[in-house]
């Protein structure tokens, strides 16, 4: 459980203790939003989001709190999902289209999901939908949209990008025409009925 103070929040780190974590200046009231412990105890990451943001949506930071050592914000925290990967030595955040991954010393790697070729003479919007671990690997899931210069829709997808990790490199991807909110398999090829 975390504990609010006035000015920094105290993350408990199991039988390794405690670290203070000071809330960002500026005098907007944050809060502690979510809160990912790494597998082996090692470190526990932090979202830290402004309670009220007046500039969309909520750009919140992540803090990682290691035992015996000062709080560490991490750079390009901006993130919706957070996790662990299994064997505690990387932290994975999504974005709005951009995949993080982060080691215990703050150290980044960043990918952008490529979905589907261009479509003729169209413009695209892709945000990534859910990210996740299967056999290994990370799973990226992307929404596409392709539209004219004057807005009108000629073509949606869903692709899902397999990476390496700890590389983030792209291993494979699967796009198929976006029903619903079906998303790609991570593991079938597009030819796959």
């Amino acid at each position: 459980m975390l504990t609010l103070l006035a000015a920094a929040v105290l993350v408990p780190l199991g039988t390794r203790g405690q670290v203070s974590m000071p809330l960002p200046a500026g005098g907007v009231p944050y809060r502690a939003g979510a809160t990912v412990r790494s597998p082996r105890g090692a470190a526990t990451a932090v979202k830290l989001c402004p309670e009220e943001s007046t500039m969309g949506p909520a750009v919140c930071r992540v803090v990682l709190a290691r035992p015996g050592q000062g709080p560490l914000t991490l750079k390009a925290g901006v993130v919706g999902d957070l996790f662990w990967t299994p064997d505690g030595q990387y932290l994975i955040g999504a974005g709005v289209n951009t995949l993080r991954l982060w080691n215990l010393n703050g150290g980044l790697r960043l990918a952008v999901p490529q979905g589907s070729p261009e479509a003729a003479a169209a413009r695209r919007d892709a945000r990534l939908t859910r990210i996740w671990l299967e056999r290994g690997v990370l799973c990226a899931a992307l929404y596409e949209v392709w539209f004219t210069d004057t807005g009108k829709v000629v073509r949606r997808n869903v692709t899902t990008v397999r990476y390496a990790l700890p590389t983030l490199r792209p291993l494979a991807s699967v796009t198929l025409p976006a029903q619903g909110d079906r998303a790609a398999d991570c593991f079938k090829s597009s030819a796959e009925p």
